[in-house]
């Protein structure tokens, strides 16, 4: 499943555990940033909560990305889109970083990340297209699970935080060998690795909070709902999650 260039060698990254894991945690990042973590930056900037309420429009060009996405197929390659996109995106969130110290910024940066979503949907099109044409069945059957991975890494801004915070709450009340505290954040970083390769204590971690914390007895220092964990931004403006939570 991997191509070869003209020496006739396989190139590392046309192997799909390289692409696969790349290009989903690339089309993962940006529906963070435009969906969760712009509403903690309005916040910061002291923006009102209905203005802030509006960011849910960001979610709108996910929703109604299908009626620009057999366009794709017509105009360019996959992979063209895909880099063009990426491009334009990252120019974005620079021209977005700019503006955050202007004091007009805040409302030229919602109109921006308001259109990111556009490009960030489209993004979504091209990777998702691209999967589909680089893999037959069976190959994309196997990486189902590695590119749903891939993205949920990327988009991981509430199981990956409260289960760092528990862990070093645990880890305060000897419940847990390895040494963490909030001012150590190569510590912290540390058990994010060990959780996503499941090694020592991250093993454990990695089956979720709920089970973590009946496994080491510490269930009284846990934040769930059914295990599921609160987000880790304010989700005041995100008003489908009372539902989510409470079913």
């Amino acid at each position: 499943m991997s191509k070869k260039n003209s020496n006739g060698k396989s190139s590392p990254l046309n192997v799909p555990y390289v692409w696969a894991f790349t290009t989903y945690f690339a089309e993962g990042l940006p529906y963070t940033i435009i969906r969760m973590v712009s509403s903690v930056f309005f916040r910061d900037m002291r923006v009102s909560l209905e203005a802030i309420g509006l960011t849910s429009l960001f979610g709108i060009p996910w929703v109604i990305k299908f009626l620009w996405g057999p366009l794709i197929d017509q105009f360019g390659t996959k992979r063209k889109w895909i880099l063009i996109m990426q491009f334009l995106l990252v120019l974005l969130f620079l021209v977005v970083a700019v503006m955050s110290a202007l004091p007009f910024g805040v409302t030229v940066i919602g109109g921006l990340l308001f259109f990111g979503a556009f490009l960030s949907a489209t993004h979504d099109i091209a990777i998702d297209g691209y999967y589909m044409e680089a893999l037959d069945k069976e190959g994309q059957a196997k990486f189902v699970g590695y590119r749903v991975m891939a993205y949920r890494l990327a988009m991981d801004t509430m199981t990956a935080g409260n289960l760092a915070a528990f862990a070093i709450e645990a880890s305060k009340q000897g419940k847990i060998p390895d040494p963490l505290d909030c001012g150590n954040p190569d510590l912290a970083a540390d058990l994010l690795h060990k959780i996503v390769r499941r090694e020592g204590i991250g093993d454990l971690l990695a089956e979720g909070i709920k089970p973590a914390s009946a496994e080491l007895g510490s269930e009284d220092i846990v934040v769930h709902v059914k295990g599921m964990e609160p987000a880790g931004y304010d989700p005041q403006n995100f008003h489908y999650e009372d539902l989510e939570k409470d079913t």
